[in-house]
């Protein structure tokens, strides 16, 4: 049996800043210990590189210090801990708008959506179709690891900020649209109301699940026990969610930690959910975490439902600051693998 249907996991996220291409790798490893996970999903490549990426598409962060994630996956697997790597192709620098401009997605007015000093990029610009199929061969070429994981595949219409961006307007969905709608043209309107807008959500369906299913068989052809995971459900094996919060609208619903996952493993029983208790109030409070209260309540749920046990904080963690739930992360953790003592082979 696959080793993530085998039984439940226990996962922390470390999603990384360029800065952390510097992290105290032995610290690191320590605290997974310490928090008793098993598995840890961290920065590999996208947006900035953990490793000496040879790749034009992708470049390694400016603080590289060696091979970081070489060093992660090597102190980790002698820990015993497994490694999903994580990559975010939702964007990449903005200095690539000057060498691949149709990578972008595009507003309306045909400019393209920053977040500080990266820019969207677009399901069907070539950096989706095919450059991220490069980076995959390449990581698992030079890394022995045990998942991947990939961020935000599809069609946000807003940033990280909130800011509306819309419907992307770049030259790749125009014309791929266009020839898979037989001859529509691309809405600039989100309207239910609207047909050709019905038949574009159709569109996005149909070409994420086109996109993920070429990373699929790439990984499956290199690798069959390597698990897939995102916020998805075509073709992948570890359905990824989210139980977090959100200052702007109020977000602070206590059933998170249980919802998500108990639909996942009622609907697809051949997939296992990874409900990720989100440890940031929100994402502009990044490093201050929620109530320790709200914290234990959604991994306690992971658990009552049958889930994976999955906490994520935003960088390493030995410069993180707001440290209130990492006792009852390591309590809980603790409480499953003494649950998984008594029910199987840890």
């Amino acid at each position: 049996m696959n080793w993530w249907r085998e039984k439940p996991f226990r996962m922390v996220q470390n999603n990384l800043r360029d800065i952390d291409g510097a992290m105290d790798v032995d610290y690191e490893v320590e605290m997974l210990k310490k928090l008793g996970a098993n598995v840890v999903q961290v920065g590999c490549g996208g947006i900035s590189a953990f490793g000496p990426s040879k790749l034009e598409c992708q470049r390694p962060t400016p603080f590289l210090v060696g091979d970081k994630f070489g060093e992660i996956v090597e102190k980790c697997h002698a820990a015993g801990i497994r490694v999903i790597a994580r990559f975010d192709i939702s964007k990449v620098h903005k200095d690539y708008l000057k060498t691949n401009p149709d990578w972008f997605t595009r507003r309306a007015d045909g400019s393209p959506a920053y977040f500080e000093d990266c820019a969207a990029v677009c399901v069907n610009g070539a950096y989706q179709q095919k450059y991220i199929l490069d980076v995959l061969k390449e990581a698992m070429t030079n890394y022995p690891i045990d998942g991947i994981f990939f961020n935000i595949p599809g069609y946000p219409v807003t940033d990280y900020n909130g800011n509306y961006v819309g419907i992307c307007q770049c030259e790749n969905c125009k014309k791929r649209f266009y020839e898979w709608s037989g001859g529509l043209t691309l809405p600039t309107i989100e309207d239910d109301n609207d047909p050709v807008f019905r038949k574009y959500e159709e569109f996005k369906t149909y070409t994420v699940a086109d996109m993920l299913n070429k990373v699929r068989d790439l990984i499956k052809s290199i690798d069959p026990d390597i698990p897939l995971s995102t916020y998805s459900d075509n073709g992948i094996d570890i359905i990824r969610c989210e139980a977090q919060s959100a200052v702007k609208t109020k977000n602070f619903w206590l059933y998170s930690g249980s919802e998500d996952p108990a639909a996942i493993i009622t609907t697809f029983p051949d997939k296992v959910p990874s409900n990720c208790v989100i440890n940031a109030v929100d994402i502009p409070y990044r490093f201050m975490g929620v109530s320790t209260w709200l914290n234990q309540t959604r991994l306690y749920q992971n658990m009552a439902v049958g889930g994976n046990l999955d906490w994520c904080i935003v960088g390493s963690f030995e410069d993180y600051p707001d440290r209130a739930n990492f006792e009852g992360v390591e309590l809980e953790i603790w409480i499953a693998i003494f649950m998984n003592f008594f029910t199987m082979k840890d």
